[in-house]
């Protein structure tokens, strides 16, 4: 106790991460690290091993930015230094050890930041999320690592909310599900390599090897399905109390370019066959974002998207991708999973010149959909009559869909490989010919 004490006092932070709680936080998990050393290093070995999978698959090694960076346990900083013209730590503050650390690369940098641009909201009582969106107008960062934070965004600030304003469950759990959906928005707006490593699950087992408890640990929020899963016993027995363990299931989604050419080249046919098979699409982030955009030239109001596929299959970047693209490349783009809809005014392009025109587009997330009377509360027939409507988990909602919709199949192959599927009528085959896209792909 004595030892975090005196790196209480003598930690240099900022004001506001010592005032809500983030400093010690911070020491008590270096303190849990040296009691569970033996415990937590497989999981700091796998975490490893899969950043290390991410730096080989850089094409360009200019700048890379570490998210989650404070105490530097589970980061291969020689490795990260020794391929990277920079290597830029990023968190709310660091301790002394990880200076230590940093201060013997002389192209490691340290950059304290609030990676949710929020707490100065929070610190006044304002539950209200941001949209981050530093970072995102530079153009040398060659890969992106955010590393066991996401599940941390919200531990913080909700315990101060609660400690200074009051406990409320209800404001807690939006704000954690809004500031991990979020961080997650956020990353997907890299035009590089990502690499998200986070705590999906919590599980807590009693002595006789019984699950007392199994909860999401980000809210239910969901994440892309791609990627190595392990379990880490971060409190085993007698860390909390004698008779039971916490374990974290871990995942690690790693998404963007892969190195060289992307081997996706994706024609649509012509009448009379409207069925189309992608396969191969790597990496299908670009290659889905490319789709998305080519098809949105050919798309009016009134127009209806069934988008199908499982979690982290593409389904959302898809949609995001084409939301923007109708002038609205800065737009915060959330997932609509929890308000059901969101909707966007935008403008398409005309072929024949350079004038646009307005269009309203409809974002749909049926993933939490119950029963039939939750469809009409919010009017889906009305908007598919004068919105571009994008609709994920149709089959949900199947009933509802028009003759017309064109349907969009996304599978996942392996890893960064997708099988996308398109599916229309005659009337969307013709409008559709010839869309060609990923010939060019660097």
């Amino acid at each position: 106790m004595i030892r975090e004490w005196l790196t209480y006092i003598t930690t240099r932070v900022d004001r506001r991460a010592r005032k809500m709680g983030f400093l010690a936080e911070c020491i008590a998990i270096e303190a849990r690290h040296r009691r569970q050393a033996m415990a937590w290093s497989d999981h700091q070995q796998r975490t490893m091993q899969a950043i290390s999978e991410a730096i080989a698959k850089c094409q360009q090694r200019r700048r890379v930015l570490v998210f989650g960076a404070a105490l530097v346990l589970d980061l291969p900083l020689t490795e990260l230094a020794a391929n990277f013209q920079e290597v830029v730590l990023v968190d709310v503050l660091f301790l002394r050890s990880t200076r230590r650390r940093a201060a013997a690369f002389d192209n490691v940098t340290l950059l304290c930041h609030d990676l949710t641009q929020s707490l100065a909201e929070i610190e006044a009582g304002r539950a209200k999320a941001a949209m981050p969106d530093r970072f995102l107008d530079q153009n040398d960062i060659d890969l992106v690592l955010s590393i066991n934070i996401l599940s941390q965004l919200a531990i913080i600030p909700n315990a101060y909310l609660s400690r200074r304003f009051g406990a409320d469950e209800t404001r807690d759990e939006a704000m954690g599900r809004a500031l991990v959906q979020r961080h997650l928005d956020y990353l997907q707006r890299f035009d590089c390599r990502v690499l998200l490593v986070t705590d999906i699950e919590r599980v807590i087992e009693d002595r006789a090897g019984f699950e007392v408890t199994r909860f999401s640990a980000l809210f239910d929020v969901p994440i892309p399905q791609i990627g190595a899963e392990w379990d880490w016993p971060i409190a085993p027995y007698g860390e909390i109390d004698a008779q039971h363990q916490v374990t974290h299931r871990i995942r690690a989604c790693c998404w963007g370019p892969d190195c060289g050419r992307s081997k996706a080249v994706v024609r649509l046919a012509g009448p009379p066959d409207m069925a189309l098979t992608i396969t191969g699409v790597a990496p299908h982030v670009a290659v889905t974002t490319d789709l998305a955009e080519a098809l949105a030239d050919r798309l009016r109001a009134g127009d209806v998207l069934a988008l199908s596929g499982d979690l982290g299959a593409g389904k959302s970047t898809f949609a995001r991708a084409m939301i923007r693209s109708f002038d609205l490349q800065n737009a915060d783009v959330p997932s609509p999973t929890f308000t059901l809809v969101q909707t966007y005014s935008g403008h398409q392009s005309q072929a024949t010149g350079a004038d646009q025109t307005a269009i309203e587009i409809a974002h749909f997330d049926f993933f939490r959909i119950n029963d039939a009377f939750e469809v009409e509360e919010i009017g889906l027939e009305e908007f598919m009559s004068d919105h571009l409507c994008l609709i994920e988990w149709p089959q949900r909602v199947s009933a509802y869909l028009p003759p017309s919709c064109l349907h969009l199949g996304f599978d996942i192959i392996a890893g960064d490989q997708r099988q996308i599927t398109i599916t229309g009528n005659s009337e969307w085959a013709a409008r559709l010919a010839g869309i060609s896209i990923g010939e060019d792909r660097q």
